[in-house]
């Protein structure tokens, strides 16, 4: 008698909810699917924009004289704002991907040279500074005061002339951990004029991109000598949600992610998928993505390599664990089922997820 496929009989004996995609028999799929990037609207006005960004780095006062400290004009800072799972760490690194060296105009090439740096929830201030100047290479032992350190990232900016610096996540830099005696004021102050010293740098201002919640803008817009300062040096870009209007697109990420991995789709069109993903995912492409994923790495993993619905019912009941009447991908009347649900169980895990990364120091120390 033959012997079943390994991965066969994992599906058959294990239960949907163990197959997220942190499972080792999904990771791969899941890992070459999220390689591939979608041309949707936003995605493409971002990569546009950043690439005016990075090119900035080489645009003289006068045209007819060298590039150099004396003339070169200062560079500005680009938001990009949405609320959660909207793609814009998606889209961020999609640009930056697309990135080429700069040509200056007179034969002379500056190659790219970008420093990626991600905020780390409910960090302070100081660890924030701290963590982009080692990022940027400097040789820190221990910690700076945070003013030290802000000192610090400007001298080290201009030495290593990035050309193009990209902080994801950028809401936990402006909303930091408490300070012993400082007040939220100062710190919110001292990262705003950090930023305001890296691309008003004489020597070599760096073309500057941040990423976040829509609260960065009501922090840069708050009434202050500092704020008011960088305000003018700051370009918002605003991303929009879906809308059902935009189920075809979703549909053809599916179809795209299908085949990337040889995955077969049998799914019939009377089941609306494109609208059914679209609202399960809250009207997001971030959620959009990771269910797509999900779902087609476990239909990768069958002998048959074949998508169904059913895999899509598995994929939400497994972020969600949901009954199936709540399950946009069983019920029939998924137009009126919360679509908030996903959102607020992913976002669930992600702080857990973070917490224990945080913890897990301190229990390997016990």
């Amino acid at each position: 008698m033959a012997r079943p496929h390994p991965e066969e009989g994992f599906l058959m004996t294990t239960e949907p909810e163990v197959l997220d995609e942190k499972h080792p028999l999904l990771a791969y799929t899941i890992e070459k699917l999220a390689q591939r990037r979608f041309p949707t609207p936003d995605l493409a006005r971002v990569v546009d924009r950043i690439a005016l960004l990075h090119e900035s780095v080489t645009v003289r006062k006068d045209s007819s004289l060298p590039l150099g400290p004396s003339n070169r004009l200062h560079t500005t800072c680009l938001a990009v704002t949405a609320p959660t799972f909207h793609g814009k760490t998606y889209s961020m690194d999609a640009a930056i991907e697309s990135l080429t060296p700069v040509a200056v105009g007179d034969g002379q090439v500056i190659q790219k040279k970008i420093l990626r740096y991600k905020c780390t929830p409910n960090a302070s201030v100081g660890a924030f500074l701290n963590g982009l100047l080692r990022h940027a290479g400097y040789p820190a032992n221990r910690d700076l005061p945070p003013g030290v350190a802000a000192s610090r990232i400007a001298a080290h900016f201009q030495q290593e002339q990035f050309t193009l610096l990209a902080i994801d996540e950028f809401q936990w830099a402006i909303n930091p951990a408490a300070s012993p005696g400082r007040s939220r004021e100062q710190d919110e102050n001292l990262v705003w004029n950090t930023l305001h010293s890296i691309i008003d740098n004489v020597e070599w201002s760096t073309p500057t991109v941040v990423n976040g919640l829509p609260g960065i803008v009501d922090s840069l817009n708050h009434d202050t000598a500092e704020r008011a300062a960088i305000r003018s040096r700051f370009d918002v870009m605003s991303m929009a949600s879906m809308t059902i209007g935009h189920a075809k697109d979703a549909k053809d990420i599916v179809d795209l992610y299908c085949k990337d991995v040889g995955v077969t789709v049998a799914i019939h069109s009377d089941f609306v998928l494109g609208k059914r993903l679209t609202h399960a995912s809250n009207y997001t492409l971030g959620i959009v993505l990771r269910l797509a994923r999900l779902a087609i790495a476990r239909a990768a993993l069958r002998p048959d390599r074949t998508l169904t619905a059913k895999d899509f019912v598995d994929a939400y009941a497994t972020k969600t664990g949901c009954r199936l009447q709540a399950n946009p991908f069983h019920a029939d009347d998924w137009p009126q089922i919360d679509p908030t649900l996903l959102m607020a169980q992913t976002a669930d895990q992600r702080r857990t997820d973070k917490a224990e990364k945080v913890d897990e120091p301190r229990r390997s120390r016990k």
